[in-house]
């Protein structure tokens, strides 16, 4: 498990990018710009100090691969499993306190990827620091 205060922009920009292809025109647009990335976690080594971070380059590599493996194919929900399972384990998340209701109730074979999210609605997400209502907790 990590502490999840790291401070570093480089982290920050690859978590911004993948937030981005909630409200991406262009998903090969958006995919060509993962490769600017300062942090691409796609193979590539972390630098000082984030290499230093235990089980952050396996968390950032199977983020991305949460939504590389669903943006150019049919919906996988056994890669998603399996990548978020890993991502569960690399930060010690407890998913029953973590994961909206609204992302347990998706059918992907009715509701497909849905409308985009609007920009503004994202914004208001970044700069808050509450969980949605709809959220589940555990006690």
């Amino acid at each position: 498990m990590f502490d999840n205060r790291l401070d570093d922009p480089r982290l920050e920009q690859f978590c911004i990018h993948l937030e981005e292809l909630l409200v991406a025109e262009s998903v090969v647009d958006w995919d060509l710009r993962s490769g600017a990335l300062a942090l691409t976690a796609q193979g590539d080594s972390l630098p000082t100090p984030l290499d230093a971070v235990p089980d952050l380059a396996e968390l950032l590599e199977n983020a991305y691969e949460i939504v590389g493996t669903q943006i150019y194919g049919a919906w996988q929900p056994e890669a998603v499993e399996k990548h978020l399972a890993h991502c569960v384990r690399a930060s010690g998340l407890d998913l029953a306190k973590e994961i909206p209701l609204s992302i347990l109730s998706h059918d992907p074979l009715h509701h497909g990827w849905g409308a985009a999210v609007p920009v503004r609605d994202v914004e208001l997400w970044r700069r808050s620091n509450i969980r949605a209502p709809d959220q589940v907790t555990v006690p």
